[in-house]
């Protein structure tokens, strides 16, 4: 819902016809361009922080990843992952990923 290129914004392009048959959007041409991030990447580590503090308490956001419109963290505890979040790029809102269950692991594949 956060992501400003795939997200919803797109979306309501183009059931408004403006993208799906009009000048923009994935079929229509001319792509939309996301909007500029109002926050910088440290300032969403701080939000992300501060919500951490609160919501579990001994956690820390790890490494950032920037998407169109939002930030997205690794949650630590020990040094082990434990969740994920995303902070909003333009407001710093919080979102906790609760809908992926109880973090088990983690496995990169290289190739």
């Amino acid at each position: 819902m956060w992501n400003a290129k795939y997200g919803k914004v797109m979306m309501q392009e183009m059931m408004s016809g403006s993208g799906m048959m009009g000048g923009g959007g994935m079929m229509g041409g001319a792509s939309t361009i996301p909007p500029a991030s109002a926050i910088a990447e440290a300032q969403a580590k701080q939000s992300a922080a501060q919500f951490l503090s609160g919501y579990l308490p001994g956690a820390t956001a790890g490494k950032g990843d920037a998407f169109y419109g939002y930030y997205h963290f690794n949650v630590l505890r020990g040094g082990r992952q434990v969740g994920m979040l995303s902070v909003n790029a333009q407001s710093g809102q919080v979102w906790y990923h609760t809908w992926h269950g109880v973090f088990l692991d983690k496995r990169e594949i290289r190739q």
